[in-house]
C-alpha cells in the first residue's frame, strides 16, 4: 500500500504530526490486513520517480515478509517450550537448561513441588477451578523468583 501523505495513514501514530511535515510512506501488507513493516522516507512522491518507487515497494514488501517470518519462527518456538495454560517453560525448556548448566559445570539445585489434593480440587470444583489454581501458582513462583532463576512446569499425566 502506498500512502502519499503520512496523516493520511491511521496504522502508525509515528508517522502523523512530525515536526518536518508530513512524509511519505510504503506499507506492506501481510498477514490478514494488518501491517507488518513500513518505509518512511522524508521526500514528497512527486520527486521520486516510478524505479524510486519500485524499490521502496520492494524494499517493504521484503522486510514485511521477513518479519512475518521472524515472528511466526519465534511464535512456533514459544509455543514448543512453553507450558500453555502456566505460561511456564515446560518439561522439555527445563530439561534442556539443566543439561547445559550441566555440560557447563555450573552448580545448580533443583526443587519439585507438588499440589497437594489437586485432583480433588478438580473433582469437587472442576477443571477450571484447578487451571486457575495451576495460573495462580505459576504467578506466585515467577513472582517468588531470583534473577536467574527459573520455574518449570513437570507435568505428569495420570493414567487413573
Amino acid at each position: 500500500m502506498i500512502f502519499p501523505d503520512s496523516e493520511a495513514l491511521n496504522a502508525c501514530s509515528r508517522l502523523r504530526g512530525r515536526a518536518c511535515g508530513a512524509v511519505s510512506a510504503v506499507v506492506p501488507r501481510e498477514l490478514h490486513g494488518s501491517a507488518w513493516a513500513s518505509c518512511t522516507h522524508q521526500l514528497r512522491w512527486a520527486s521520486l520517480d516510478d524505479r524510486q518507487i519500485a524499490q521502496l515497494t520492494t524494499l517493504g514488501i521484503q522486510a514485511g515478509a521477513r518479519i512475518g517470518t521472524v515472528r511466526a519462527f519465534n511464535s512456533t518456538q514459544r509455543r514448543a517450550t512453553t507450558d500453555s495454560l502456566t505460561g511456564l517453560p515446560n518439561r522439555s525448556s527445563a530439561e534442556e537448561r539443566a543439561r547445559n548448566l550441566n555440560s557447563e559445570g555450573k552448580a545448580f539445585a533443583l526443587v519439585m513441588a507438588d499440589l497437594d489434593h489437586f485432583k480433588r480440587l478438580n473433582d469437587s470444583r472442576g477443571h477450571a477451578a484447578g487451571d486457575q489454581a495451576l495460573r495462580l501458582f505459576a504467578e506466585t513462583l515467577r513472582l517468588s523468583l531470583r534473577s536467574g532463576d527459573m520455574a518449570a512446569r513437570w507435568a505428569v499425566r495420570s493414567l487413573c
